[in-house]
């Protein structure tokens, strides 16, 4: 087995359907846990023939990048799926003075998804040496892009669809990859994993405010009976 998580087994082409089944379940439940959804896609299998009719299967059994990839495209549905249970009233609602209303937090999830965490992945996986990456300033963008006219459709679309990418660059990886980083100004060295799970958790951070004010419209809803 390699260092980035991969190995080849020799297999004869008779005994191909039985190896997999083993595979699957010997090497699949032992890494990545018996539940199929944990697994979906641990697992590739390839078939090259050579001059002697073998085979060589390819398996991937990373647990930790599958579980995170599969986490980072579910949450951004939750995300989508969330806002379509809270009213206009609620999403444009600005709890205190200086606060942002969950209209202009989700406009800050799209802006870091597609200005911070899927343009420096791209740029780290494209370059050969390490790029120094800007800081940003969250509250400055703010103030110079974000519009409380803009259509809340807009923003979760642009919002699922940088996810979507992120998602889909960071499936065509390699383990050794997810090591490899960029400079950032007061951070130093950011990894392509440490922003996978930082996009993980701040994708968790906002979710939990719309959750809240579902939560909040179920209470009330309970007592109105």
């Amino acid at each position: 087995m390699s260092g980035g998580g991969r190995f080849n087994i020799r297999v004869p082409p008779a005994n191909i359907a039985r190896t997999v089944r083993l595979l699957d379940v010997g090497i699949g439940n032992r890494y990545l846990g018996e539940n199929p959804y944990e697994r979906q896609l641990a697992i590739k299998v390839y078939f090259n023939s050579c001059s002697l009719c073998d085979w060589w299967i390819q398996i991937s059994v990373n647990k930790q990048h599958t579980l995170l990839l599969n986490r980072l495209q579910d949450s951004a549905q939750q995300v989508a799926d969330a806002v379509k249970k809270l009213s206009a009233e609620q999403l444009n609602r600005i709890p205190q003075e200086g606060e942002w209303s969950l209209h202009h937090a989700l406009a800050h999830v799209r802006d870091t998804d597609v200005h911070v965490f899927l343009y420096r992945t791209a740029r780290i996986l494209k370059e050969k040496t390490p790029p120094a990456v800007a800081s940003f300033h969250q509250e400055e963008y703010s103030k110079q892009h974000y519009s409380a006219d803009e259509p809340l459709e807009n923003i979760v679309k642009e919002f699922v669809s940088a996810r979507r990418k992120l998602v889909k660059l960071l499936r065509g990886t390699t383990d050794r990859d997810w090591n490899r980083y960029a400079v950032h100004p007061e951070y130093g060295n950011i990894s392509i994993e440490y922003i996978a799970l930082h996009t993980y958790n701040h994708t968790l951070e906002h979710l939990q405010q719309l959750l809240d004010a579902q939560e909040a419209n179920e209470l009330n809803a309970a007592n109105a009976r």
